[in-house]
C-alpha cells in the first residue's frame, strides 16, 4: 500500500489578501494589502506598503535653500554646499567690477580713461582709470603779440609786455 505524502502550504485564500495564495491548504489568515511605493530608492517611499503602486518620485538632489546662488528649485532631497550670494556688478568693463560677485547687484560705473594728475595742464576731472601723458603745466605768456612770450608756455601767467610799434618795424624787441 502507498503512502499518501501531502504538502503543507500556507496562505490565505482570500483573492483580496497580500499573503493570498491558491495552492494553501493551511490559512494563515489574511494580510491586509497596503499600497505605496516599495522601492527605496523613491522620494515617496513606504516602508509599510506590501504592494507597489508603481508611482516612485525620484530623488533630486541638490540644495534646497533658496538663498544660495547654486540653490536648485527642482531638487527634492537636500544634497551639496551652499554658496552665498554677494551682490555686485559682475561686468568686467565696469570700474566696479566685483570679481567676488556671483549675482549681478549695482550699477555699472563706466571706465573714463585720462589724466587724473591735478598739477598737467591736460588733467581731467572725469577721469576715473589712468590712461595717457600728463603734459605738465608751464606758466608764461602764450600770447605771440607780447615782447615776453613763451613757446614753451601753456597757461598764460599774465604778465604780457606788448611789442611797440617801432620795435617791430625795426626788427627790435625790447621796451
Amino acid at each position: 500500500a502507498a503512502i499518501a505524502h501531502s504538502c503543507i502550504v500556507y496562505g490565505s485564500s482570500d483573492t483580496s489578501c497580500h499573503n493570498y495564495n491558491g495552492l494553501a491548504n493551511i490559512d494563515t489568515g489574511c494580510t491586509p494589502k497596503v499600497y505605496g511605493v516599495t522601492d527605496t530608492g523613491c522620494l515617496n517611499y513606504n516602508p509599510l506598503a506590501n504592494e507597489n503602486s508603481g508611482t516612485c518620485n525620484a530623488k533630486i538632489y541638490g540644495v534646497l535653500d533658496t538663498g544660495c546662488i547654486n540653490y536648485n528649485p527642482l531638487a527634492n532631497t537636500g544634497g551639496g554646499i551652499c554658496t552665498a550670494k554677494v551682490y555686485g556688478v559682475t561686468d568686467t568693463s565696469c570700474i566696479n567690477y566685483n570679481a567676488l560677485a556671483n549675482v549681478s547687484g549695482g550699477t555699472c560705473t563706466a571706465k573714463i580713461y585720462g589724466i587724473m594728475d591735478t598739477a598737467c595742464i591736460n588733467y581731467s576731472a572725469l577721469a576715473n582709470v589712468s590712461g595717457g601723458v600728463c603734459n605738465a603745466k608751464v606758466y608764461g605768456i602764450t600770447d605771440t603779440l607780447c615782447a615776453n612770450y613763451d613757446s614753451l608756455a601753456n597757461i598764460n601767467n599774465g604778465t604780457c609786455i606788448p611789442l611797440s610799434i617801432t620795435n617791430l618795424k625795426n626788427g627790435n624787441v625790447s621796451v
